[in-house]
């Protein structure tokens, strides 16, 4: 290979520190006294309208290292079977984190366009109060 065993040391020990990382964001990251990340906040709950049932649900999925499965994964060895593996575990965690974003950004499209509507729906009523009076 291109690395020198010394290399691959400390490209080993910076794949750690980051794996540990990843766990601290996911354990520490927070809205409003809920942690997000962590895997203690299965699905929320958002009321959008005046009734019951105008809502939207949403879910977080764990997003520590080891619910990612990069947790305990290497990358330097004798050969490369532990450096495939870890990229194999890389290349599914990435996967899950892009499913995870594309769910969070679809809700957050649903948020904003709900605002929108809304805002929209207080400026007709708004105009309609004022051809009242």
């Amino acid at each position: 290979g291109t690395l020198k065993d010394d290399d691959r040391a400390k490209l080993e020990k910076e794949f750690v520190v980051l794996n540990e990382e990843i766990t601290r964001i996911a354990n520490d990251t927070e809205f409003n006294t809920m942690k997000l990340f962590d895997g203690n906040l299965a699905s929320v709950k958002f009321q959008i309208g005046a009734n019951a049932g105008q809502m939207i649900s949403g879910s977080f999925t764990a997003m520590r290292a080891s619910d990612l499965g990069i947790d305990g994964q290497h990358i330097s060895g004798a050969d490369a079977t532990q450096a495939q593996a870890a990229i194999t575990a890389l290349d599914s965690a990435i996967g899950t984190v892009s499913e995870t974003r594309a769910n969070l950004g679809a809700i957050q499209n649903r948020l904003e366009h709900t605002i929108s509507n809304l805002g929209v729906t207080m400026e007709n009523l708004a105009a309609s109060e004022s051809r009242i009076r």
